[in-house]
């Protein structure tokens, strides 16, 4: 599939198609069908659960090497930062906030 080392009458014949003309609406159909649409997957976005327990370091509270688990009472020492619980009702007062100028019925 090196295309990019080979002539483009080669990559032409192999492909099936005409660098001139391109593929009739048929053709295009078909291989579509066969072969799907002509994209790129893109990378999967980390969920941000996963950003927040990388985030933790747990790798540190692992229990052997070989095959690396975390045991319940290692979990349980884990301490999870969070803000003052004023800050928490700010950050929560700004969201709605937030959510209610996006869906248009106030201004932030």
């Amino acid at each position: 599939m090196e295309y990019f080392n080979k002539i483009i009458e080669d990559v032409e014949k192999e492909l099936e198609t005409n660098v001139e003309n391109g593929l009739k609406s048929k053709e295009i159909s078909e291989r579509q069908e066969k072969y799907g649409f002509n994209e790129l997957e893109g990378k999967k976005k980390e969920s941000l659960l996963i950003k927040f327990l990388k985030a933790l370091c747990l790798n540190q509270y692992a229990t052997a090497t070989a095959q690396p688990g975390l045991a319940v009472n290692k979990i349980e020492q884990v301490l999870i930062p969070l803000p003052p619980l004023a800050e928490q009702k700010r950050i929560v007062a700004k969201i709605v906030s937030v959510l209610a100028a996006i869906a248009g019925e106030s201004k932030v």
